[in-house]
């Protein structure tokens, strides 16, 4: 089961395959000025966009799709959080680090997995009138599902380490006006 492919981005578990394609054309018409200016996620969401036509036909399909409804829950938790924090709520942004960060690591655990059921393998051979003219071995599989669960995985690692790093400055400021409202309070005493 784990190791079949979804046969097509019309098969029911290729949706989220379906879904990223659809992900990748409507960030480029919305957020084109914001891409530009990250040159990263425009090569994140090329690669995502022509992987997500390939990855339906390739072996592990269940494994990619969990991985990619994964990676998307997490970018959903920083949006939450985000919202959460506009509308007043109060966020040390601690539980979206650990949230992002740990559905990294499962993503790491299925990157994996898919690496195990990927065919290294892919023989194109190039004929003519029955003669072999040359066969040449170029594993679209491998290239595609870990190659390009790899991409998301560092774009997203980039994207948690960005996190973490806001995360301990924040919590830096917190602790020096903690401690600067306790000294304040000490001279009132005194």
């Amino acid at each position: 089961m784990e190791t079949e492919s979804c046969y097509g981005l019309s098969n029911p578990d290729a949706t989220t395959l379906a879904l990223q394609f659809a992900h990748c054309v409507s960030d480029f018409l919305i957020f084109l000025p914001e891409l530009i200016d990250e040159q990263i996620f425009i090569y994140h969401h090329a690669v995502l966009l022509i992987a997500s036509t390939i990855l339906p036909y390739c072996p592990g399909c269940i494994y990619t799709t969990i991985a990619y409804t994964m990676a998307e829950f997490g970018s959903g938790a920083i949006a939450v959080d985000a919202e959460w924090r506009k509308k007043g709520g109060y966020s040390r942004g601690l539980k979206r680090v650990v949230i992002f960060g740990a559905s990294r690591l499962i993503n790491l655990y299925l990157l994996y997995k898919l690496y195990l059921v990927t065919p290294s393998s892919t023989y194109f051979t190039v004929t003519n009138e029955g003669q072999e003219i040359f066969t040449v071995n170029l594993p679209v599989c491998m290239i595609t599902s870990v190659g390009g669960s790899t991409m998301l995985l560092i774009v997203n690692g980039v994207t948690w380490f960005r996190m973490f790093l806001f995360y301990r400055k924040f919590k830096k400021k917190r602790m020096a006006a903690k401690k600067q409202a306790g000294e304040s309070e000490k001279e009132h005493v005194e």
